[in-house]
Formats: C-alpha cells, structure tokens, sequence
C-alpha cells in the first residue's frame, strides 16, 4: 500500500504516517540519516578548505546549516 501513496496530491496525514512508518521499519531512515551525514560531513571538510577564518560568521552559519540537515526531524 506504501508505493502506491508516494506521490499523491491529497495525502493525508494518516497516510504519511503510515509511509514514515515503513521507512522506520524497513531502515531507510536510518540508511538516509547515515548517507546524509557522510555528505555533511564531507561538505564541513569542503567549509574548512575554503574559509579563511574558521571562526568568521558566515562559517559558523554555514555549519550550523549542514548540522541542521541531519538534526532535523520528519
């Protein structure tokens, strides 16, 4: 039943629970966080490269922003 609710217009919120659910049970959750925080991961190690100052706004904000893309909930 899953597949056949991805991508429908007028889901409803039962219906989203229900495919949050199956990526729970199934661990593609789990799979996307990990994936997610090696891209995080090698975009930090990009940020240091480039910055001239680690300790300037615009990095920290930066950081804070990929760390955001793993801490954020569904």
């Amino acid at each position: 039943m899953g597949c056949i609710l991805i991508g429908k217009k007028d889901l409803s919120d039962k219906e989203a629970d229900l495919i949050r659910e199956i990526f729970r049970e199934t661990g593609s959750l789990d799979y996307s966080i990990r994936k997610c925080q090696e891209q995080v991961d090698k975009a930090k190690i990009a940020l240091r490269k480039l910055a001239n100052k680690n300790d300037s706004d615009a990095f920290h904000f930066l950081i804070g922003i990929a760390d955001y893309m793993i801490i954020r909930s569904l």
